[in-house]
């Protein structure tokens, strides 16, 4: 195993971490790490240098999420209203991150305006598969998932409720691809390779949703939906099948109660 390699690994295993503790509150450790990481990266190549001022953007970046949510759960909103300004607090890392990337003159990521690649998707030595058919079987198969839930629950569901369904779940999944598929997948590659890049941005895109108090069960649940993704963006390079999948997926989970909106 080459330098590069093995520190891209150790970095991006290191951020992993950093997601776990700084989501459960383990303050100290995770300040130990950071502080560890700034003294090291004068020691750095640029791939690996560029990436620990990424991992210092993005906490700050927590952080900045933090103080904005507290002053901003003062005012009188509804709910739902607190949800979505809270999702669009998400554009505060993002913007961060890009700058740090900006500075080291590098390509942001994948794009969501760029067209869809068919890349052929090998099964096995004699056997490949078009990725347009498989991205269309999923997304039929999603579709079809969400129209029999309405039908079963029709009752349950207005219009408005429906309407404010599909407004947090494209906002929420376009700031989560563009955030995790779209900047720090494309880094964890630079670093290491496509396989480990998407394996371990997926690891860490589990971790962190123990944010919200989900059980190990659900980490592996978003783990398995971060390789999904990182999958699909890689093969298709483009940003736009995962938005597409993550929208509709997350659609899913609200209709059937699995995760819970203030509406």
């Amino acid at each position: 195993m080459d330098t590069r390699y093995s520190r891209g690994l150790l970095l991006g295993g290191l951020f992993t971490i950093m997601s776990f503790l700084f989501t459960r509150g383990f303050y100290s450790l995770f300040f130990i790490i950071l502080f560890g990481l700034l003294i090291l990266v004068a020691f750095f190549k640029e791939n690996n240098r560029l990436f620990v001022w990424l991992i210092v953007a993005f906490f700050l970046g927590n952080l900045l999420i933090g103080y904005a949510d507290h002053f901003i759960d003062a005012y009188p909103l509804s709910p739902f209203t607190l949800v979505l300004i809270s999702q669009l607090l998400w554009t505060i890392p993002i913007i961060l991150i890009t700058y740090v990337i900006k500075k080291f003159n590098k390509p942001t990521g994948y794009s969501y305006i760029s067209f869809i690649r068919n890349s052929p998707i090998q099964i096995t030595s004699h056997f490949t598969i078009s990725f347009f058919l498989l991205f269309y079987f999923m997304l039929a198969l999603l579709v079809l998932s969400v129209i029999l839930v309405l039908v079963m629950k029709a009752g349950e569901w207005t219009i408005l409720k429906i309407g404010l369904i599909l407004l947090f779940s494209g906002l929420n999944s376009f700031l989560e691809e563009l955030l995790w598929r779209g900047i720090f997948i494309t880094q964890f590659i630079r670093m290491s390779s496509k396989r480990m890049g998407i394996l371990l941005s997926s690891a860490a895109y589990g971790l962190y949703t123990t944010m919200f108090g989900y059980s190990i069960k659900i980490s592996l649940f978003y783990f398995l939906l971060g390789v999904v993704f990182g999958f699909v963006t890689v093969k298709s390079k483009s940003l736009l099948p995962s938005f597409i999948i993550h929208s509709i997926i997350t659609v899913l989970l609200l209709l059937l109660g699995w995760v819970v909106l203030p509406l």
